[in-house]
């Protein structure tokens, strides 16, 4: 009998545990899902004058991530580069050289129109964000005049390689549309870049680093200015970007054969 007790108790016992159990799980129901990342940044938080040098790379990085598959997938749709073999695992890239076009395909997406959109948003939340952040010194700031000309580039891809480009879910734009704008960002970028170049001359001594890199930021969208206009068939306008520029000007932008990207350059 005493056995007996004891088997019966302790069977009690865990049938009490198991219950206690259950309704520990299911109170923790709400919120298991939950998860906690000591490395990520509230939304919120950004704007706050200790990140602006995060800020400032944000579509330095977000650009160059994007750009060679600009250039690559421009060569694919234009017959510059072929990719045809039987061993190539990436299907979809030999039906865009055929022109066997669908509409459920994911390449174009995946690997060029979301990191351009991804481009090209990262340019103005950046330049708006430091704007604000940065309050009277942002008309002569490098790093937001650098944010506006990337993304003006940004506009420039999308509108060379997509038909119309809805904008944060507006109704589609224009390649017209979009080079306009893109012409709109390039002349922020120039007058801003402008300001801080004269601010840097102004200095005591002067500041020949700075001016330097106004140089280049200003340049920079000259380029993009022209070949905005060209597109849009502004040809005198075109021409009167391309002039300003000198002849040995040249702009980086670095790739990362690293799958994460985290050896994406930052340009100066």
């Amino acid at each position: 009998m005493k056995r007996y007790m004891n088997g019966f108790h302790a069977r009690r016992y865990a049938g009490k545990l198991c219950l206690l159990l259950a309704l520990g799980t299911a109170a923790g129901c709400n919120d298991f899902l939950v998860a906690e990342n000591p490395g990520a940044i509230e939304e919120k938080d950004l704007n706050s004058p200790a990140y602006v040098g995060l800020l400032a790379n944000a579509p330095v990085f977000a650009l160059q991530a994007a750009f060679d598959d600009v250039a690559w997938w421009n060569g694919q749709m234009t017959d510059e580069i072929t990719n045809r073999g039987n061993v190539n695992p990436f299907i979809e890239e030999g039906q865009i050289d055929r022109r066997e076009l669908y509409s459920d395909m994911s390449y174009i997406n995946a690997f060029l129109y979301a990191p351009l959109q991804r481009a090209r948003f990262s340019g103005e939340d950046v330049a708006r964000r430091l704007t604000e952040v940065l309050g009277d010194s942002a008309s002569r700031s490098l790093h937001i005049a650098r944010a506006h000309a990337y993304a003006g580039y940004s506009y420039v891809f999308l509108s060379e390689m997509m038909c119309v480009t809805p904008i944060d879910k507006g109704p589609p734009k224009s390649s017209d549309e979009m080079f306009a704008d893109a012409l709109t960002h390039f002349d922020q970028a120039i007058t801003i870049a402008t300001a801080a170049r004269q601010h840097a001359l102004n200095l005591t001594p002067p500041a020949p680093n700075a001016v330097l890199a106004a140089d280049s930021i200003i340049n920079l969208p000259r380029v993009g200015s022209a070949r905005a206009a060209l597109n849009r068939n502004q040809m005198a306008e075109a021409s009167g970007f391309a002039s300003q520029v000198p002849a040995d000007f040249e702009f980086w932008a670095y790739y990362s054969a690293n799958a994460t990207g985290e050896y994406y350059h930052v340009c100066n």
